[in-house]
């Protein structure tokens, strides 16, 4: 029973010239006249998937960051190295870190009332005056992670904005991340 209504749904998708706006109706009254179709794992993940084609996602270029005039460049590695060095005094290792930008370097450092303070200075280019900006250090280390090329160029516009992180190498890539109060 489970695969008949499979079936039917592979055919109307091959009928509507593969128009998946159309298919939402198909599988609805699959899923209705087959109630062994639930039960069914090829039929759930059908359903499933099926569905999840006709979610409406939010528009997501409503919050990528357009006027970002400020731009500092950054080799990963070094970056994220002296991120996982300066967060080592953090027994919360969610913790924020700062970064101090000037023209050519960054000074990123971690207050931990707890267990310390840890500071490292790294080579960088910045097109601005300084700039003292906060965030995240698990998410500016997960960020820095999937970024292919050997540089991480941010795009800042002050210390409260939202921040756009671009990968060089892959032009389709690009991340979003809110700096935080320390």
């Amino acid at each position: 029973m489970g695969l008949n209504a499979i079936d039917q749904l592979q055919q109307q998708l091959q009928q509507s010239g593969g128009d998946l706006s159309q298919m939402l109706p198909a599988i609805a009254k699959a899923y209705s006249l087959n109630p062994g179709l639930e039960r069914s794992g090829l039929g759930q993940f059908a359903l499933n998937n099926a569905t999840k084609l006709f979610v409406i996602y939010p528009e997501y270029k409503k919050v990528v960051p357009t006027d970002n005039d400020k731009t500092l460049t950054v080799a990963v590695s070094d970056f994220v190295q002296a991120i996982e060095r300066v967060i080592t005094v953090s027994l919360d290792r969610k913790e924020g870190v700062k970064l101090d930008i000037n023209k050519d370097n960054v000074q990123l450092s971690v207050n931990s009332a707890n267990s310390g303070e840890g500071n490292e200075k790294i080579k960088a280019e910045f097109s601005s005056a300084n700039l003292s900006i906060s965030f995240n250090s698990k998410y500016l280390t997960d960020i820095a992670s999937e970024v292919d090329d050997k540089d991480l160029k941010m795009n800042l516009k002050d210390s409260v904005s939202p921040v756009l992180i671009e990968d060089a190498s892959d032009k389709n890539s690009y991340y979003v991340i809110m700096p935080m109060k320390i």
